[in-house]
C-alpha cells in the first residue's frame, strides 16, 4: 500500500490507521484497495472527534484532503460501497447477531470501528433503560421540601423552571440539566441533592458523587455547591457532599492498563452520581461510566450542549440534546402538576405520546449572571440561536461590555490590552493573589501554536514583562509565572488543564502552587508532568472555567477548528468584559461553521424515543 504509506509520512493519516489497514489487508487478501482506504478514512476520523463515517461522505471528506491519491479514486455511490465493504472480510451489518469484524456498517450506512459502535450502543440501551423508570414519591413530603427550598416565586433569584427540574429529578433516577451559563445550573443541582437526600428516608443517609471530566472544572464545581450551601436551609446544608473528583479519579483509572477499577463487574458504591460539564465527556469515558453504575443509582448529566464538545470522538450531550423530542408525556405532567402546580409555557409542551428520554429533560433558559442590557449575554444568545442573524465587524462595538478589533490594524490596541491585563501581577505578594488575577483576567486563542496562537501569545506576554521591568533571569520559570499541566499525572492528583503559579516559598526556593479545596499547595518544578507557560490558554482548555475578562484572538487566517461552539465557549467564558481580536471575515466564517461530528448516539436515541 504505497499509497497510504505516502500520506502517513506526510502526516495526512497517523500511523495507527496505516497500520490497521495493513494488518486487515494481511488477513483479508482479497480486500480491495477501495475499500482499505474507506477504513483508513474511519480510523483517521476517530482523531477528528467523529465516532463513525457516513459512506455518503467519504468523497467529500477524500477530497477535502487535498491529496491526488485521495480525490482520483472513484469513490460508488453508497449502496455499492456498502456491498464491497461487506464482501471484504474486515467489516459486518451492526444488526448482526455476533459482531466479530473490527468494522460494523449499520443500517444508515455508517461505517464505525466495532470499539466506538459498541460504546454508542451501550450508551443508548443505557440510557433509554434508565428513561423508563419512575420513581414513587410521597407527594406530601416532597411539595413541602420543594416549598422550603423554592419558596414563592422570586424571579429575581430563582424561575418556576428551576423548580420544575428539581421536581422532575425527584420523579425520574435519569435526569438531564441543561442550560447556558448563569442560568443557574449549579443553584439548581444543589437544591436537588437536598431534596432528594431529604426525602431518603431513615438510615445513613444517600452515598452521592459530585464529578466533573476535569481537575479544573470539578474545583469549579466544589466552589460552587459551596457557595449555593449558604443559599440552603440550615437543617439541609448537610446534605451536601464535601468534595468533588474527576472522572477518571471517581472510577479508579489505572493507566498501566488503560482501565478502570469500577466497571460493570465491579460497581461503584453510589445512591446518586451527579456528572457537570457533561459536553466534555467522550463516548468511550460515558460508556464505561454507564457501565460502573449500579441500576439502582441515579444519574444526573447537567451541562450546555452547545459549548464544545469532547477533545477525544463523541458529541454526547449534543447527541442527547438532538435526540430527545423537547415535549414531556402526559404521564409525567400529570405527575408534576401534583407536585407543583404550574401552567407550561412553550419549554414545557406536553405530547401525550411516549416520550421516555424527553420525560427526564428540562433546559434552564433565564440567565442570572448577566443583566438584561449585557452584550456577553446578547451574543451568546445570539450565537446558540439565531447566528444567521448576527453581525460582527472588526472595529465595532458590539456592546459596552464586548468590543471587537481588528488583529491587523489595531496591534498596537492588542499591545495596550495585554499590558492592560498583565498589569496587577506586578502587584501582587502571594500565590493566592496571583492565582485570583488569573482568575479575573484571561487570554483565550483558537490554536496552540503560531503566533497568534498559545505559544505566540505567551511569548508576546512575556516580552510586555520585561518591558514593564520584571526580571525574567530564568525564563522558563520565574516567580509570576502561570503554569498549565498538559497531561494527567494521577499519582499528584493533577489534571490536563489544570493551572497553578509560580511563587517563592518562605525560604525563597520557586514552586508551582496549584489550588485545591483547602487551599494551595506546591509542588517543586521536578515533580511536575509536561506543563507550558499559561497567561494564554486555548478555548478548548478553559472549558469549565469563567473568568471576569476574557482577551480573545482568532488567527487571521481561516483554520478547521473555528467554529460557532467555539466562539460561543469563548464568549461566555467572560463575566463582565469580552475584548475580540479578529478580522470581520474570520469571525463570519467562524460564525457560519457549525461543528460537524459525525455519531450514531443520536439515531440510536431518537430509536428509543419513538
Amino acid at each position: 500500500m504505497p499509497e497510504l504509506e505516502e500520506l502517513q509520512q506526510k502526516g495526512i493519516i497517523r500511523p495507527l490507521d496505516l497500520h490497521l489497514a495493513k494488518m486487515l489487508a494481511r488477513m483479508h487478501p482479497k480486500m480491495q484497495n477501495r475499500s482499505a482506504l474507506a477504513i483508513v478514512l474511519t480510523s483517521w476520523a476517530t482523531s477528528q472527534g467523529h465516532t463513525c463515517l457516513p459512506l455518503g461522505s467519504i468523497r467529500g471528506l477524500a477530497e477535502s484532503m487535498q491529496e491526488k491519491e485521495m480525490q482520483k479514486t472513484p469513490w460508488p455511490r453508497p449502496s455499492l460501497l456498502r456491498k464491497e465493504l461487506l464482501a471484504c472480510g474486515a467489516v459486518s451489518e451492526a444488526q448482526a447477531k455476533s459482531l466479530s469484524t473490527p468494522l460494523v456498517l449499520d443500517e444508515h450506512n455508517q461505517l464505525a470501528l466495532l470499539r466506538y459502535h459498541l460504546a454508542e450502543k451501550n450508551i443508548a440501551n443505557a440510557l433509554c433503560t434508565r428513561s423508563r423508570a419512575t420513581s414513587e414519591v410521597d407527594i406530601a413530603r416532597a411539595s413541602e421540601q420543594l416549598a422550603r427550598l423554592f419558596p414563592a416565586p422570586d424571579e429575581a433569584k430563582h424561575s418556576s423552571s428551576q423548580k420544575i427540574a428539581a421536581a422532575l429529578a425527584l420523579l425520574k433516577p435519569l435526569f438531564f440539566l441543561f442550560g447556558g451559563p448563569g442560568t443557574g445550573k449549579t443553584y439548581t443541582l444543589a437544591r436537588i441533592l437536598c431534596l432528594l437526600s431529604s426525602l431518603q428516608g431513615d438510615g445513613d443517609g444517600m452515598h452521592i458523587a459530585l464529578t466533573a471530566p476535569t481537575g479544573k472544572a470539578a474545583l469549579r464545581l466544589y466552589e460552587s455547591i459551596r457557595l449555593a450551601e449558604t443559599q440552603v436551609p440550615n437543617d439541609m446544608k448537610a446534605y451536601l457532599p464535601q468534595e468533588a473528583l474527576t472522572l477518571h479519579r471517581l472510577l479508579g483509572y489505572q493507566p498501566a492498563y488503560d482501565t478502570f477499577l469500577y466497571n460493570e463487574s465491579n460497581l461503584l458504591p453510589l445512591d446518586l452520581l451527579v456528572v457537570d460539564e457533561a459536553s466534555m465527556v467522550d463516548a468511550a469515558l460515558m460508556n464505561a461510566l454507564l457501565k460502573a453504575l449500579s441500576p439502582n443509582c441515579r444519574l444526573i448529566l447537567c451541562g450546555d450542549p452547545e459549548q464544545l464538545p469532547s477533545v477525544e470522538a463523541g458529541n454526547v450531550l449534543k447527541d442527547i440534546s438532538r435526540g430527545i423530542r423537547t415535549s414531556w408525556s402526559s404521564q409525567i405532567r400529570d405527575l408534576l402538576s401534583q407536585l407543583i402546580p404550574f401552567a407550561p409555557g412553550p419549554e414545557l409542551s406536553v405530547d401525550g405520546a411516549a416520550s421516555p428520554l424527553a420525560d427526564c429533560l428540562v433546559t434552564l433558559d433565564r440567565g442570572y449572571r448577566f443583566e438584561e442590557n449585557s452584550g456577553i449575554h446578547q451574543l451568546a444568545e445570539h450565537l446558540r440561536q439565531s447566528p444567521n442573524q448576527i453581525t460582527l465587524q472588526a472595529g465595532n462595538h458590539f456592546a459596552e461590555d464586548v468590543h471587537i478589533y481588528s488583529l491587523n490594524a489595531e496591534k498596537t490596541k492588542l499591545h495596550a490590552s495585554l499590558t492592560q491585563l498583565l498589569a496587577p501581577l506586578n502587584k501582587v505578594t502571594s500565590p493566592e493573589e496571583a492565582l485570583q488575577v488569573m482568575v479575573r483576567g484571561r487570554i483565550l486563542c483558537a490554536l496552540r501554536e503560531g503566533p497568534w496562537g498559545v505559544s505566540g501569545m505567551n511569548a508576546r506576554c512575556q516580552h510586555i514583562l520585561q518591558e514593564q521591568g520584571i526580571s525574567l533571569a530564568q525564563k522558563d520559570w520565574y516567580k509570576g509565572l502561570p503554569v498549565q499541566i498538559l497531561r494527567n499525572d494521577y499519582s499528584l492528583n493533577l489534571y490536563n488543564g489544570d493551572t497553578g503559579i509560580v511563587w517563592p516559598a518562605a525560604q525563597g526556593q520557586l514552586y508551582a502552587w496549584f489550588p485545591e479545596k483547602n487551599g494551595l499547595r506546591q509542588l517543586a518544578r521536578e515533580s511536575l508532568p509536561p506543563w507550558q507557560a499559561s497567561y494564554a490558554m486555548t478555548v478548548h482548555k478553559a472549558q469549565g472555567t469563567e473568568f471576569d475578562c476574557v482577551l480573545l484572538v482568532l488567527p487571521p487566517e481561516d483554520s478547521p477548528v473555528l467554529c460557532r461552539e467555539l466562539l460561543y465557549t469563548a464568549v461566555t467564558r467572560a463575566k463582565k468584559k469580552l475584548f475580540i481580536f479578529s478580522e470581520s471575515a474570520i469571525i463570519e466564517k467562524t460564525v457560519s461553521r457549525e461543528t460537524l461530528r459525525y455519531s450514531g448516539l443520536g439515531q440510536m436515541l431518537a430509536a428509543c424515543d419513538a
